[in-house]
Protein backbone atom coordinates (compact mmCIF):
# COMPACT_ATOMS: atom_id res chain seq x y z
CA UNK A 1 0.00 0.00 0.00
CA UNK A 2 1.37 3.38 -1.02
CA UNK A 3 0.26 6.29 1.11
CA UNK A 4 0.70 9.98 0.29
CA UNK A 5 -1.05 11.56 3.27
CA UNK A 6 0.57 12.42 6.59
CA UNK A 7 4.15 12.86 7.69
CA UNK A 8 6.85 10.46 6.55
CA UNK A 9 7.27 8.86 9.98
CA UNK A 10 3.53 8.27 10.50
CA UNK A 11 3.00 6.93 6.98
CA UNK A 12 5.95 4.57 7.34
CA UNK A 13 4.66 3.31 10.69
CA UNK A 14 1.22 2.66 9.15
CA UNK A 15 2.81 0.73 6.25
CA UNK A 16 4.89 -1.37 8.68
CA UNK A 17 1.70 -2.42 10.45
CA UNK A 18 0.16 -3.44 7.12
CA UNK A 19 3.01 -5.79 6.21
CA UNK A 20 2.50 -9.40 7.49
CA UNK A 21 6.24 -10.02 7.78
CA UNK A 22 6.31 -7.54 10.67
CA UNK A 23 3.51 -9.16 12.66
CA UNK A 24 5.90 -11.12 14.95
CA UNK A 25 7.25 -7.78 16.18
CA UNK A 26 4.48 -5.20 15.74
CA UNK A 27 0.73 -5.48 15.04
CA UNK A 28 -2.61 -3.77 15.50
CA UNK A 29 -4.57 -4.29 18.69
CA UNK A 30 -7.82 -6.22 18.35
CA UNK A 31 -9.96 -3.07 18.05
CA UNK A 32 -7.58 -1.53 15.51
CA UNK A 33 -7.29 1.74 17.49
CA UNK A 34 -3.80 1.13 18.82
CA UNK A 35 -0.76 -1.00 18.02
CA UNK A 36 1.38 -3.35 20.09
CA UNK A 37 5.10 -3.95 19.90
CA UNK A 38 5.48 -7.45 21.28
CA UNK A 39 9.19 -8.02 20.79
CA UNK A 40 11.25 -4.92 21.37
CA UNK A 41 14.58 -6.57 20.60
CA UNK A 42 13.38 -8.14 17.38
CA UNK A 43 11.55 -4.96 16.41
CA UNK A 44 14.74 -2.93 16.88
CA UNK A 45 16.95 -5.35 14.96
CA UNK A 46 14.72 -6.13 12.03
CA UNK A 47 12.02 -3.49 11.65
CA UNK A 48 13.88 -0.34 12.71
CA UNK A 49 17.02 -1.39 10.87
CA UNK A 50 15.07 -2.02 7.67
CA UNK A 51 12.74 0.97 7.66
CA UNK A 52 14.53 3.63 9.72
CA UNK A 53 18.16 2.59 9.26
CA UNK A 54 18.88 2.47 12.97
CA UNK A 55 18.28 0.11 15.93
CA UNK A 56 17.69 2.76 18.56
CA UNK A 57 14.52 1.94 20.43
CA UNK A 58 14.67 5.14 22.51
CA UNK A 59 14.85 7.25 19.36
CA UNK A 60 11.76 5.51 17.99
CA UNK A 61 9.85 6.17 21.23
CA UNK A 62 10.84 9.85 21.08
CA UNK A 63 9.43 10.04 17.56
CA UNK A 64 6.17 8.52 18.78
CA UNK A 65 5.95 11.13 21.50
CA UNK A 66 6.64 13.94 19.04
CA UNK A 67 3.62 12.86 16.99
CA UNK A 68 1.40 12.66 20.04
CA UNK A 69 1.34 8.88 20.42
CA UNK A 70 0.98 7.89 24.02
CA UNK A 71 1.64 4.62 25.82
CA UNK A 72 -1.47 2.68 26.84
CA UNK A 73 -1.28 1.30 30.37
CA UNK A 74 -2.75 -2.18 30.49
CA UNK A 75 -2.67 -5.03 32.97
CA UNK A 76 0.20 -7.39 32.19
CA UNK A 77 -2.11 -10.40 32.43
CA UNK A 78 -4.12 -9.03 29.51
CA UNK A 79 -0.96 -8.46 27.50
CA UNK A 80 0.16 -11.98 28.27
CA UNK A 81 3.87 -11.31 28.30
CA UNK A 82 6.25 -8.89 29.80
CA UNK A 83 8.05 -6.45 27.50
CA UNK A 84 5.10 -5.63 25.27
CA UNK A 85 4.33 -1.97 24.57
CA UNK A 86 1.08 -0.49 23.30
CA UNK A 87 0.77 2.98 21.73
CA UNK A 88 -2.22 4.98 20.60
CA UNK A 89 -3.20 8.13 18.72
CA UNK A 90 -6.86 8.87 18.04
CA UNK A 91 -6.14 9.47 14.34
CA UNK A 92 -3.99 6.34 13.92
CA UNK A 93 -6.45 3.50 13.18
CA UNK A 94 -6.41 0.31 11.19
CA UNK A 95 -7.97 0.74 7.73
CA UNK A 96 -8.24 4.54 8.11
CA UNK A 97 -5.28 5.97 6.19
CA UNK A 98 -7.25 9.16 5.44
CA UNK A 99 -6.85 10.15 9.09
CA UNK A 100 -3.06 10.16 8.97
CA UNK A 101 -2.91 13.72 7.67
CA UNK A 102 -4.41 14.92 10.94
CA UNK A 103 -1.48 13.65 12.95
CA UNK A 104 0.83 16.62 13.44
CA UNK A 105 4.19 16.86 15.02
CA UNK A 106 3.98 18.59 18.37
CA UNK A 107 5.66 21.99 18.55
CA UNK A 108 8.68 22.26 20.76
CA UNK A 109 8.49 24.89 23.53
CA UNK A 110 10.72 27.22 21.51
CA UNK A 111 8.33 26.87 18.57
CA UNK A 112 5.21 27.66 20.56
CA UNK A 113 3.20 30.82 20.45
CA UNK A 114 3.95 31.79 24.03
CA UNK A 115 5.38 35.15 24.98
CA UNK A 116 9.01 35.62 24.05
CA UNK A 117 9.01 32.95 21.31
CA UNK A 118 9.41 34.00 17.69
CA UNK A 119 9.51 31.80 14.63
CA UNK A 120 12.15 32.30 11.90
CA UNK A 121 9.39 33.42 9.55
CA UNK A 122 8.24 36.03 12.05
CA UNK A 123 11.82 37.20 12.52
CA UNK A 124 12.31 37.50 8.77
CA UNK A 125 9.01 39.35 8.41
CA UNK A 126 9.98 41.70 11.24
CA UNK A 127 13.36 42.40 9.65
CA UNK A 128 11.74 43.19 6.31
CA UNK A 129 9.25 45.52 8.01
CA UNK A 130 12.05 47.19 9.96
CA UNK A 131 14.00 47.70 6.73
CA UNK A 132 10.97 49.35 5.10
CA UNK A 133 10.49 51.61 8.11
CA UNK A 134 14.16 52.64 8.12
CA UNK A 135 14.04 53.40 4.40
CA UNK A 136 10.89 55.48 4.90
CA UNK A 137 12.53 57.37 7.77
CA UNK A 138 15.61 58.06 5.64
CA UNK A 139 13.44 59.33 2.78
CA UNK A 140 11.44 61.60 5.09
CA UNK A 141 14.64 62.83 6.73
CA UNK A 142 16.15 63.76 3.35
CA UNK A 143 12.92 65.50 2.35
CA UNK A 144 12.80 67.48 5.60
CA UNK A 145 16.45 68.42 5.19
CA UNK A 146 15.68 69.76 1.72
CA UNK A 147 12.68 71.69 3.07
CA UNK A 148 14.79 73.21 5.85
CA UNK A 149 17.47 74.23 3.33
CA UNK A 150 14.82 75.82 1.11
CA UNK A 151 13.36 77.70 4.08
CA UNK A 152 16.82 78.94 5.04
CA UNK A 153 17.42 80.11 1.47
CA UNK A 154 14.09 81.96 1.50
CA UNK A 155 14.97 83.56 4.84
CA UNK A 156 18.31 84.70 3.46
CA UNK A 157 16.63 86.11 0.36
CA UNK A 158 14.03 87.98 2.45
CA UNK A 159 16.75 89.31 4.73
CA UNK A 160 18.86 90.60 1.85
CA UNK A 161 15.79 92.09 0.19
CA UNK A 162 14.92 93.89 3.40
CA UNK A 163 18.46 95.15 3.68
CA UNK A 164 18.39 96.30 0.09
CA UNK A 165 15.06 98.04 0.50
CA UNK A 166 16.06 99.47 3.86
CA UNK A 167 19.27 100.82 2.37
CA UNK A 168 17.25 102.84 -0.09
CA UNK A 169 15.98 106.28 0.87
CA UNK A 170 12.32 106.85 0.05
CA UNK A 171 12.19 110.32 -1.45
CA UNK A 172 9.08 112.31 -2.32
CA UNK A 173 9.74 115.21 -4.70
CA UNK A 174 7.06 117.90 -4.89
CA UNK A 175 7.66 120.08 -7.94
CA UNK A 176 5.60 122.92 -6.60
CA UNK A 177 4.73 126.09 -8.51
CA UNK A 178 8.19 126.92 -9.90
CA UNK A 179 9.16 125.96 -13.48
CA UNK A 180 12.51 124.42 -14.38
CA UNK A 181 12.65 121.58 -11.85
CA UNK A 182 13.86 118.96 -14.33
CA UNK A 183 17.43 119.11 -13.09
CA UNK A 184 16.23 118.24 -9.57
CA UNK A 185 14.42 115.16 -10.94
CA UNK A 186 17.61 114.11 -12.68
CA UNK A 187 19.69 114.65 -9.54
CA UNK A 188 17.33 112.49 -7.46
CA UNK A 189 17.23 109.58 -9.92
CA UNK A 190 20.09 107.61 -8.40
CA UNK A 191 20.19 103.87 -7.51
CA UNK A 192 19.90 104.19 -3.73
CA UNK A 193 16.79 106.42 -3.92
CA UNK A 194 13.23 105.20 -4.25
CA UNK A 195 11.76 108.31 -5.89
CA UNK A 196 8.14 109.42 -6.08
CA UNK A 197 7.25 112.62 -7.96
CA UNK A 198 4.09 114.72 -7.65
CA UNK A 199 3.35 117.88 -9.59
CA UNK A 200 1.70 120.00 -6.90
CA UNK A 201 1.56 119.98 -3.13
CA UNK A 202 -2.17 119.41 -3.46
CA UNK A 203 -1.35 115.96 -4.85
CA UNK A 204 0.60 115.02 -1.72
CA UNK A 205 -2.45 113.65 0.08
CA UNK A 206 -2.75 110.83 -2.47
CA UNK A 207 0.76 109.52 -1.82
CA UNK A 208 1.54 110.42 1.80
CA UNK A 209 -0.15 107.27 3.03
CA UNK A 210 3.20 105.70 2.17
CA UNK A 211 6.07 106.42 4.49
CA UNK A 212 8.82 108.65 3.11
CA UNK A 213 12.25 109.27 4.57
CA UNK A 214 12.51 112.78 3.16
CA UNK A 215 10.43 115.24 1.13
CA UNK A 216 12.09 117.58 -1.38
CA UNK A 217 9.94 120.66 -2.07
CA UNK A 218 10.70 123.07 -4.88
CA UNK A 219 8.43 126.09 -4.51
CA UNK A 220 8.29 129.85 -4.54
CA UNK A 221 8.57 131.72 -1.27
CA UNK A 222 4.94 132.69 -1.39
CA UNK A 223 3.85 129.08 -1.80
CA UNK A 224 6.23 127.54 0.72
CA UNK A 225 4.16 127.97 3.84
CA UNK A 226 1.02 126.49 2.34
CA UNK A 227 2.87 123.52 0.81
CA UNK A 228 4.77 122.74 4.01
CA UNK A 229 1.62 122.98 6.13
CA UNK A 230 -0.14 120.54 3.84
CA UNK A 231 2.74 118.05 4.12
CA UNK A 232 2.97 118.50 7.90
CA UNK A 233 -0.73 117.82 8.31
CA UNK A 234 -0.11 114.40 6.81
CA UNK A 235 3.27 113.62 8.45
CA UNK A 236 4.43 115.87 11.27
CA UNK A 237 7.95 114.45 11.49
CA UNK A 238 9.09 113.78 7.93
CA UNK A 239 12.20 115.85 7.03
CA UNK A 240 11.54 118.50 4.39
CA UNK A 241 14.35 119.83 2.21
CA UNK A 242 13.20 123.08 0.59
CA UNK A 243 14.78 124.41 -2.59
CA UNK A 244 14.17 128.13 -3.36
CA UNK A 245 15.61 130.67 -5.79
CA UNK A 246 18.52 132.84 -4.71
CA UNK A 247 16.41 135.96 -5.03
CA UNK A 248 14.66 134.88 -1.85
CA UNK A 249 17.82 134.46 0.21
CA UNK A 250 16.92 137.47 2.34
CA UNK A 251 13.92 135.55 3.52
CA UNK A 252 15.99 132.43 4.33
CA UNK A 253 15.44 132.71 8.08
CA UNK A 254 11.74 133.10 7.63
CA UNK A 255 11.72 130.00 5.45
CA UNK A 256 13.39 127.94 8.19
CA UNK A 257 10.72 129.14 10.57
CA UNK A 258 7.97 127.32 8.66
CA UNK A 259 9.08 123.93 9.93
CA UNK A 260 11.41 122.76 7.18
CA UNK A 261 14.51 120.76 8.02
CA UNK A 262 16.82 122.52 5.59
CA UNK A 263 16.54 125.19 2.89
CA UNK A 264 18.83 125.22 -0.15
CA UNK A 265 19.23 128.32 -2.31
CA UNK A 266 19.54 128.33 -6.08
CA UNK A 267 21.76 128.07 -8.03
CA UNK A 268 22.53 124.75 -6.44
CA UNK A 269 25.06 122.03 -7.10
CA UNK A 270 23.17 118.72 -7.48
CA UNK A 271 25.71 117.14 -5.14
CA UNK A 272 24.65 119.50 -2.35
CA UNK A 273 21.04 118.46 -2.86
CA UNK A 274 21.97 114.77 -2.72
CA UNK A 275 24.04 115.34 0.43
CA UNK A 276 21.10 117.04 2.12
CA UNK A 277 18.71 114.25 1.14
CA UNK A 278 21.17 111.62 2.38
CA UNK A 279 21.72 113.43 5.63
CA UNK A 280 18.06 113.86 6.53
CA UNK A 281 16.77 110.70 4.85
CA UNK A 282 19.31 108.44 6.56
CA UNK A 283 18.50 109.93 9.95
CA UNK A 284 14.78 109.38 9.37
CA UNK A 285 15.50 105.75 8.40
CA UNK A 286 17.42 105.16 11.61
CA UNK A 287 14.68 106.68 13.74
CA UNK A 288 12.03 104.62 11.93
CA UNK A 289 14.03 101.36 12.27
Amino acid sequence: MKLTMGSEFVVKLFQILEEPENYPYISWALDGRSFIISNIQGFSEFVLEKHFRHKNWSSFVRQLNKYDFYKVRRDEERIGERGQWEYKNKYFQRGRPELLDKIRRKKAPSEGSGSGSTSPKQIESGMVYQSHVLNAVRTISKYLQTVVEDINDIKKYIYHERMRIASKINVLFVKGDVPGSEWICSALKIPNYSLTIVEESSDVRNVMRWKYDVVVLYASTSGCSKSVSRIRSLDASVPIVLVVDEEFKNEYMNILGIRVSEALLMPLDPKDLVDAVNRHGSQRGLEGG
